[in-house]
């Protein structure tokens, strides 16, 4: 109840798409915080962007939560004109925010 963890098999996402995000959120997480921070997640109207160490807090009895995000929403890789599916997911709703460093980040992410 308090603690959880899940793997999921058989997904069918190929390792090459695996292998291709994970290079890209390692490199994206090894930035200095100063660049990551332009993307700030409370920075940005709709909560999309970086989180940083202690950024969130699931227990209010706590500091804060020991992870980094980044958090994204979904959006085609290749957006489409006037596509209105998603303008009504409330405050999530809205453009992903992505970094200009990796390049091919917002890719990586997408294809994932």
């Amino acid at each position: 109840m308090n603690v959880g963890f899940f793997y999921i098999s058989n997904h069918g996402i190929p390792q090459e798409i695996i292998d291709e995000v994970l290079s890209a959120v390692r490199v994206y997480f090894s930035l200095p915080l100063e660049t990551k921070m332009k993307l700030y997640h409370k920075a940005v109207g709709n909560f999309k962007g970086y989180e940083p160490l202690l950024g969130s807090n699931a227990n209010p009895a706590n500091r804060g939560d020991l992870h980094e995000g980044f958090a994204i929403g979904w959006e085609e890789l290749m957006p489409k004109e006037n596509d209105e599916k998603r303008v009504n997911d409330g405050a999530m709703a809205g453009a992903n925010v992505w970094p200009l460093e990796p390049a091919g980040f917002r890719e990586a992410c997408l294809n994932y």
